[in-house]
């Protein structure tokens, strides 16, 4: 019976086999001394035991592609081939046909600079970076090269971690240290640059002032902060520029600013400068619309607001990425309605200039358009063919249909007509937005 041995099951056997039976068996052709000398150069070697790299050694002598004077170089060779096999390309030792081939493989990796394994890799990259805290809810990386901060900027959005195109670490780099900022838990990651005032999360986007309010930073990082960097006081500043004789930053809330509370908490405005000679323009321009929106240097949008009876000019959350004043013909001082859309895709409408928020959803996307149906009332239509009502109270109806493809009154403009989602005809006080057979059934 014929037996295939597998070149795997061949080597194994070819090496457990004693070095005078191989001799004997395969190479009496060569004399026993330069046999010994060469199969004792491969790294692999263990006494009166083939090594791995033994047969292929031998197989080069043979076709006169070593010579004996060149044995060391086969050694260090080879011991490189092993160190960094797991990224040498050609893994195969039995398709390098020559020590010169050899080299060639393992050339790029002889000067021991190249990681041996992904692993081995990482711990490189690893080293070009400083983990100045760490506790059990936070880790600070200050990261050294570029390479650094891409693997601890993994998964963010920043320009100092971008892997393609223009990476902007050194940049940055130059004017001061970069903080990595790592929530252990959650894994959310930010970013410091005090030098620039660069407070980022993990999308690029600004983060809210004060800072330590605004993210999970541990007490402990705060004080490594406070001890450690020379401009840790912008961590506790809320950047508000104040609209006056002079504009500067208050680390503390003016009683003339407006705070606008969301589902997030309460934010303020961050990045607005209007130099004090512009002032009289933007109460002039605020006086006839009440509300007015300035573009910031994120290309994000902040919203004024002006108030005719206490003559004050209020600043709204920045950070709207869409601010449209809704046309209310139906009154010219009553009510303003201004629709937006944040940076987290939420769409609201709010009313000035008391800032009272009336209407609020997540998804900007299901709002097709709005319009004001009466002086304190405005419609919502939505993507789905529905329409929301919300009037100057915060009160809502969802979910209507108009008729005849557009929403109806009485004669009196008291009612609004439309059609619930069965199809029948509904009544909607214009100003309560009560149902007209709710209101008939509590005098019944």
């Amino acid at each position: 019976m014929r037996i295939i041995l597998s070149e795997s099951q061949y080597m194994y056997l070819f090496e457990a086999a004693s070095l005078g039976d191989i001799y004997m068996k395969y190479y009496s052709d060569i004399p026993e001394d330069v046999f010994n000398q060469i199969v004792s150069s491969d790294p692999t070697y263990r006494e009166g035991k083939m090594g791995k790299y033994g047969k292929w050694l031998l197989s080069l002598y043979k076709s006169n592609n070593l010579k004996l004077e060149d044995l060391y170089k086969a050694t260090n060779y080879l011991k490189c081939f092993i160190d960094y096999y797991n990224v040498i390309q050609n893994k195969d030792i039995n398709k390098i046909k020559s020590l010169q081939e050899l080299y060639d493989t393992v050339r790029p990796y002889l000067d021991g600079n190249v990681a041996t394994s992904k692993s081995d890799s990482v711990r490189k990259i690893k080293e070009g970076a400083e983990k100045v805290y760490e506790d059990d809810g936070w880790l600070i990386v200050v990261p050294h090269t570029q390479e650094a901060s891409c693997y601890y900027g993994k998964g963010t959005q920043w320009c100092t971690a971008a892997d393609k195109g223009n990476n902007m670490f050194d940049r940055y780099n130059d004017e001061g240290l970069l903080y990595i900022n790592i929530d252990k838990g959650s894994g959310d990651k930010y970013q410091f640059h005090f030098e620039s005032d660069s407070f980022m999360d993990a999308t690029d986007t600004p983060i809210e002032s004060p800072i330590v309010e605004n993210i999970p930073i541990t007490n402990g990082a705060i004080n490594w902060y406070k001890e450690n960097v020379e401009k840790w006081k912008k961590l506790f500043e809320i950047k508000i520029y104040l609209i006056d004789s002079y504009y500067l930053i208050r680390p503390t809330i003016n009683d003339n600013w407006y705070l606008y509370e969301d589902d997030y908490g309460t934010v303020v405005v961050t990045d607005l400068v209007i130099d004090s000679n512009e002032i009289d323009t933007y109460r002039s321009e605020l006086s006839d619309n009440m509300v007015t929106k300035i573009k910031n240097a994120y290309g994000k949008y902040t919203v004024l607001s002006y108030d005719k009876s206490s003559e004050s000019i209020h600043l709204v959350a920045s950070n709207y990425t869409s601010v449209s004043l809704l046309d209310n013909p139906y009154s010219d001082d009553y009510y303003t309605f201004v629709e937006t859309v944040d940076d987290k895709g939420k769409y609201l409408i709010t009313m000035f200039p008391s800032g009272y928020d009336l209407y609020c959803k997540k998804d900007a996307s299901r709002v097709k358009r709005t319009e004001c149906i009466s002086y304190d009332v405005c419609a919502i239509y939505r993507t789905d063919g529905y329409i929301d009502l919300v009037n100057s109270s915060g009160e809502e109806v969802d979910g209507i249909l108009p008729l005849n493809g557009k929403l109806e009154f009485d004669d009196s403009y008291q009612y609004i007509i439309a059609s619930d989602e069965n199809g029948n005809e509904v009544w909607i006080d214009s100003e309560t937005l009560e149902f007209k057979d709710d209101i008939d059934n509590a005098f019944n």
